[in-house]
Formats: structure tokens, sequence, C-alpha cells
């Protein structure tokens, strides 16, 4: 499924359905498209990420999308 183009809105919740999924490179995708189509609720997804994967990849992929998504400004 292609979700360039599509809003965050609509992209976000799907790419949570995905992030406890056993493979690893599902896993890093979501990370990589939460980064992407940002919003407060992808931010609030990568955080989870950070908080509860087990893989060093997956882990440095979200936070290298928190990084680009720079300051929240509610978490401020």
């Amino acid at each position: 499924m292609n979700l360039y183009g599509h809003e965050p809105s609509m992209v976000v919740p799907l790419l949570k359905q995905n992030i406890y999924d056993k493979e690893l490179l599902i896993r890093y995708f979501v990370a990589m498209g939460l980064g992407a189509k940002r919003n407060d609720e992808g931010f609030e997804a990568l955080l989870n990420i950070i908080g509860h994967e087990d893989a060093p990849n997956v882990v440095a992929e979200a936070a290298n999308s928190l990084a680009n998504m720079g300051l929240r400004p509610s978490l401020i």
C-alpha cells in the first residue's frame, strides 16, 4: 500500500496497527512512516516505540524520526 500523498490523520492509525508486528522490517518501516507523517499522534507512537521496542534498529529509526519532527509545542 502506498501511503504517500495521504493525510497523516488517515495514515498514522494504519501505521500504529503494526507497531508490534512480529517482523522487524515492518516495525522499522512503521517508525520511518510515523516520522514522515508528522502529527501529535505519530509523535506519541514514536515515543511508545522507543520505550517498548527491543530491536536497536527500530529504536534508532524511531529516534531519528523524532529528531526530524523537532520539538512539539504541546510538550514544551
